[in-house]
């Protein structure tokens, strides 16, 4: 919970509606179990001029998409749920409920590996075909994250760096991530091999 998930769905939906089609993306919340959860998804779709709506169960999300089949994307917002909690099965029920929804797993960068790995193994129910990985800014060890996002065979689709809408989102790309480690690596270790080489 808390990786951004919201946030992250409403920069995916202003980076479409930059190209001038704001009509033609839709927001869906499926997140009424929170203080505030649809609010907080209607007010980003307010500022970008998108279209927002709501679901409550298996059968109104169903329906609602068949409605919104003219939208050429319309990305649905899933609640904040730990990976032991119960309500988790309910979520993929409603998921697959709906047909033709392709899957993407928000992990927090700046996650414990451990934890990242069971998150990644308890949602592989929701048959993910990518990740993406949030608050790369808070965070100087991204390898981690990267490490689980590789073994576990997860697409990297995104990154996201900041709360800015939509600036702080990124497609991901290999060659920036490697610049990033870089920037992220331990100076210590850089210290005490170089003072190895010089032994």
């Amino acid at each position: 919970t808390g990786v951004g998930k919201t946030t992250t769905a409403a920069k995916l939906a202003a980076r479409y509606a930059q190209t001038g089609r704001a009509r033609d993306v839709a927001l869906v919340s499926l997140d009424g179990s929170r203080v505030g959860g649809h609010e907080q998804l209607a007010q980003f779709g307010r500022q970008l001029g998108v279209a927002t709506f709501e679901a409550d169960s298996p059968e109104t999300l169903a329906h609602l998409l068949e409605r919104l089949t003219d939208y050429p994307l319309t990305i649905i917002d899933t609640p904040g749920l730990s990976q032991h909690d119960r309500r988790l099965h309910a979520q993929f029920n409603w998921i697959s409920a709906a047909r033709r929804i392709r899957s993407l797993l928000v992990l927090p960068a700046n996650g414990q590996c451990g934890d990242l790995f069971d998150v990644v193994g308890r949602f592989r129910c929701a048959a993910p075909e990518g990740a993406i990985l949030t608050k790369l800014d808070e965070t100087a060890r991204l390898g981690g994250a990267l490490s689980v996002v590789i073994k576990q065979r997860l697409p990297l689709a995104y990154v996201t760096d900041g709360q800015r809408v939509p600036e702080d989102i990124h497609r991901a790309q290999a060659h920036r991530l490697v610049l990033r480690l870089g920037e992220t690596a331990p100076v210590g270790r850089d210290h005490d091999h170089s003072e190895n080489r010089h032994a």
